[in-house]
């Protein structure tokens, strides 16, 4: 009975010895808009983009050995165990490192690396989820997480080595943007605005980690914005990123000038997670329609700005002067105390410092 204690004992050993490997994904994540199934395609796995590696260390002895490849919808396995075992065609030598791609585990050929036991299909999987299945139906994931869920283990073994090394999309779907005001869509009258600033309004529905961006363009006053030239014709005058349903600031609109904006946003998906900020530019989009309108000055408007180049010439500063002859305009704003002032009241503080000695700095 001793004998077979001491036996016993040595093969538990021997098996753990053998089943030391560090799995992990680098990276670990990725946050997308939107994902497909064709861009995590095991029977044509070079399409797929690299989205991940996985490192595995030999902490042991020289063996070959199996690998699991799981894949979860949240907590629902489209690909479930024992579905897709890759079994290496070498020997993992001890002390050693071994890098794969997303390409490598996703692969019903195996590839140089692997023999492959079994034959995943992911758009025959997901009909076991029929919620699943209705979204995947317009060509995408709905919101939630994608898992790739690999375990090890030494060849000619049943026991698999826990925990798994887990790799994650997490997805979060775009649908549009509505702009509101300023305008009328393009191909529509154009209506006639003054009374700067105007403030723009839009609704969005996008992710919370989505960036959105206006832009607006200046047209000619001949030249009313159409969409089969407003993308390539008139004159990005001003483009603002980082913002959020609403705008306002002064901007210095020409009069009898069309304007034509418009908000997009650059989307996530495989080939452009979130995290690849260097692909941002080439990423696809969801744009809001172009919006037009025409910008002039309202009587009053005219009127205020004449009083206020006046006020402004009565201080008598050279440097003011210089601008006024060099061809600036004023905004209509004054800025006292962190405060902003405009029409009448504007005009009232530039008429209180008439007669005073001031000291006056030009800044951009």
């Amino acid at each position: 009975m001793k004998r077979i204690y001491l036996i016993t004992v040595l093969v538990i050993f021997t098996t753990a010895l053998l089943a030391n490997f560090n799995l992990s994904f680098t990276p670990r994540t990725l946050t997308v808009n939107r994902f497909s199934t064709f861009e995590l395609d095991p029977i044509n796995p070079l399409n797929q983009p690299n989205y991940t590696t996985l490192h595995i260390s030999n902490l042991g002895e020289s063996t070959k050995f199996d690998l699991e490849v799981q894949i979860l919808w949240n907590t629902t396995p489209i690909i479930g165990e024992n579905a897709l075992i890759l079994k290496s065609t070498e020997v993992f030598e001890a002390g050693g490192q071994l890098d794969y791609s997303n390409q490598d585990l996703v692969n019903n050929s195996g590839g140089i690396h692997f023999s492959v036991s079994g034959n995943i299909d992911i758009l025959k999987a997901v009909k076991k989820v029929p919620k699943l299945e209705e979204a995947l139906m317009a060509g995408y994931f709905p919101d939630g997480k994608l898992s790739l869920q690999v375990r090890i283990r030494p060849a000619n073994t049943r026991t698999w080595q826990e925990p798994a090394a887990v790799f994650a999309f997490t997805i979060k779907n775009s649908s549009a943007i509505h702009l509101l005001a300023p305008g009328a869509r393009i191909n529509q009258v154009p209506p006639k605005l003054s009374n700067l600033p105007l403030i723009f309004n839009w609704h969005s529905f996008l992710a919370d980690f989505n960036e959105e961006i206006l832009v607006l363009k200046e047209f000619p006053p001949m030249q009313i914005p159409q969409s089969q030239n407003v993308e390539q014709a008139g004159k990005e005058v001003f483009r603002m990123p980082a913002v959020h349903s609403g705008f306002s600031e002064y901007l210095p609109l020409n009069e009898g000038c069309y304007y034509a904006w418009q908000v997009y946003s650059p989307q996530h998906t495989g080939s452009n997670p979130l995290a690849d900020a260097k692909n941002v530019n080439n990423a696809p989009r969801i744009s809001s329609p172009w919006y037009v309108f025409q910008y002039v000055k309202s009587e009053q408007e005219e009127q205020q700005h004449a009083e206020l180049d006046n006020l402004l010439q009565f201080l008598n500063n050279p440097l003011i002067m210089n601008l006024l002859l060099a061809g600036y305009s004023a905004t209509g704003e004054v800025i006292l105390d962190g405060r902003v002032y405009k029409g009448q009241e504007a005009l009232d503080i530039l008429e209180s410092l008439q007669g005073k000695v001031l000291e006056i700095e030009i800044k951009d």
